[in-house]
C-alpha cells in the first residue's frame, strides 16, 4: 500500500497489535492480514519522555521526565524521573536513534518486575519490526534461566515528537 510501511501480519484484522512472529507454525488453515504502521500505531502504548537538555552521547544521561499512557491503567504512570542516554555502536549511527532510560528509583514496567534501566530498542535496520522482539519472545520461552527477557512495542514521543515504533 503506497504510502505506508509494513510492520507485520495478524490473523485477526480487527487486533492487528497481535502481530504473528515467525517462525510460525500454522495448526490449521487461516487468513493473514498485513499490520501496516498506521494501523499498528494507533494500538500501542505510548512512552512520552521529556528531556532537560539534549541527548549527545553513550556515556553521561540527561535528566528525563517519562510517561506511560494507552495501556493497562495499572501499568500506566506520569512524570516519573530519571534520565536517557543514546546505546549502540553501529545502530546509533542511524536516523532512529537507540536509547537507554534508567529511573532514579526501581519501577516496573507492563507488569515485569521492577528495574532501574530499561532498553529502547529503534530496530531501525528491521522494517518489520519482529526480529528481535521474535527473539526476545523464543528467549522467554526457555526453561532453566534465571533472567528472561521481556520485549513491548510502544509509541516513542521525545519531546513532543513522535518518533516511531520502539522495543522497549
Amino acid at each position: 500500500v503506497e504510502g505506508k510501511k509494513l510492520i507485520g501480519w495478524t490473523d485477526n484484522p480487527d487486533e492487528p497489535f497481535k502481530i504473528i512472529t515467525f517462525p510460525f507454525t500454522a495448526d490449521r488453515d487461516m487468513d493473514l492480514y498485513a499490520v501496516f504502521d498506521t494501523d499498528f500505531q494507533n494500538q500501542l502504548p505510548e512512552l512520552k519522555i521529556t528531556t532537560y537538555g539534549a541527548i549527545s552521547n553513550t556515556d553521561d544521561y540527561t535528566k528525563a521526565i517519562f510517561t506511560v499512557s494507552g495501556t493497562k491503567e495499572e501499568y500506566e504512570f506520569e512524570d516519573v524521573s530519571g534520565g536517557i542516554r543514546l546505546r549502540g555502536n553501529s545502530t546509533r549511527g542511524m536516523p532512529k536513534k537507540p536509547y537507554r532510560i534508567k529511573f532514579d528509583y526501581k519501577r516496573s514496567m507492563f507488569g515485569e518486575p521492577k528495574h532501574k534501566s530499561w532498553v529502547l530498542l529503534a530496530d531501525y535496520l528491521d522494517a518489520s519490526l519482529v526480529r528481535n522482539y521474535s527473539a526476545h519472545y523464543f528467549a522467554r520461552q526457555l526453561d532453566g534461566l534465571d533472567a528472561k527477557s521481556c520485549a513491548y512495542h510502544v509509541n516513542l514521543y521525545l519531546n513532543g515528537t513522535y518518533k516511531g515504533v520502539y522495543l522497549l
